[in-house]
């Protein structure tokens, strides 16, 4: 992956660095420096596996990290397999509960084959961070522990927060930023990438980096990506993800979704797309003649490429056209073996197991969301009589064709 580029090429390559899917950097003006003098730095990013499952706001740092790759940077990935045990306080409001290490590991190794799907693997390491936090007697705790002050972390605003708001902080949310940025230590990071809400976190690498007298890493952080309804982060709780896991054409479809106004942010946040190229994007979006649509087909067919390849985002395109434009389903339709009859359609929905909760069900349904035969279902508590050879569709992108039991339910 890695080319040699020109003294010019270089500057511009590190000067997009500074300005696409960028938030804010420390130290700004020595990273820039070591950029632009040719060593080879060490990439630190780490990464939560409380849940086995990435999504694109998560894979904006990646895009940044493949970035540097191109430049024959080392991108270190740390699997938080032990701190994930305590979960990443930032930005919670409540206490976080103690997650079983044994679910931490299992995650650990799905999360791994998704982010390969983006890095280049002759130019990433991965750790898990129990490798060396899990030896760690209580002597040595003290010892770590000992470099922060409480007073350092409670300047962390979620902290302040929870304190401001009378609930409860629990000691081993303290521990965690310690820890992660005890992480440098044992990777001797040169560079740390994290979304804006890490900064405390990555900051605190630096802290301990002084405390262990090794040469101090830069930090370069990058926004949040808004969900596929363009009001939020996007979250898995809110339901406004495109997931790394997603089916080419599920990840089309919803690219497909997102708001007018989010393209370029997309573009800018979630693609390899040279910046070039966006503006020109830019520009046309600005004009009052131009269809949006045709940006947004660029735009999914570049996230979707990136994942599955640029066959499967055009087949995913050709069927994403037959059915929202033609109005043709695909023929060979994903069968659901639900045939009969439900007191709800809620009870129905839950039954195919397309819909994590009773709530998304009956959200799905109020929104007009749920379809038979073409016809809509929008009374949640109605009776229904599923039979073989009816097609449910779900939402915009999803539908099914109903099969027969396997078995009496």
């Amino acid at each position: 992956m890695p080319v040699e580029l020109t003294p010019p090429a270089l500057t511009a390559a590190v000067d997009e660095l500074f300005s696409q899917n960028f938030a804010e950097a420390i130290d700004a003006v020595h990273l820039r420096e070591r950029l632009l003098s040719g060593q080879k730095l060490r990439v630190k990013l780490g990464v939560d596996t409380n849940k086995p499952d990435l999504h694109l706001g998560h894979a904006v740092v990646l895009t940044k990290l493949r970035r540097l790759q191109e430049l024959g940077h080392q991108a270190v990935i740390i699997l938080g397999d032990y701190t994930a045990t305590l979960g990443d306080p930032s930005d919670k409001q409540q206490a976080r509960t103690l997650i079983d290490p044994q679910e931490t590991k299992a995650n650990a190794l799905q999360v791994q084959e998704q982010i390969l799907k983006l890095l280049d693997p002759s130019l990433t390491e991965f750790h898990y961070n129990s490798q060396w936090l899990a030896a760690l007697d209580l002597r040595a705790i003290t010892e770590i522990v000992s470099k922060v002050s409480v007073n350092h972390l409670l300047g962390h605003q979620t902290f302040a927060d929870r304190l401001a708001s009378q609930q409860p902080l629990m000691v081993h949310e303290l521990i965690y930023p310690i820890l992660q940025g005890y992480d440098s230590i044992q990777i001797r990071a040169d560079l740390e990438l994290g979304g804006i809400d890490q900064k405390f976190n990555c900051l605190m690498g630096r802290l301990m980096q002084r405390a262990y007298d090794q040469p101090t890493q830069d930090i370069l952080l990058v926004p949040y990506l808004a969900g596929i309804d363009g009001q939020a982060k996007m979250s898995k709780s809110l339901g406004n993800t495109i997931n790394l896991t997603d089916s080419a054409e599920e990840m089309f479809g919803k690219t497909m979704s997102i708001p007018d106004g989010q393209i370029i942010a997309y573009f800018e946040l979630a693609t390899l797309v040279p910046e070039s190229v966006i503006e020109g994007w830019r520009q046309e979006l600005a004009s009052a003649d131009f269809n949006p649509k045709e940006a947004k087909l660029a735009l999914a067919q570049a996230i979707t490429s990136l994942y599955h390849g640029l066959e499967s985002a055009k087949q995913a395109e050709t069927a994403f056209v037959n059915r929202f434009q033609k109005k043709q389903l695909p023929a060979d339709l994903p069968k659901l073996a639900i045939a009969g009859h439900y007191p709800t359609v809620i009870l129905a929905l839950m039954a195919s197991e397309q819909l994590e909760s009773n709530t998304a069900a009956r959200r799905l349904i109020e929104q007009g969301g749920v379809r038979l035969d073409e016809q809509t279902l929008d009374q949640p508590l109605s009776p229904i009589e599923l039979k073989a050879g009816q097609i449910l569709e779900l939402g915009k992108r999803r539908a099914y064709k109903i099969a027969t039991q396997a078995k009496h339910r």
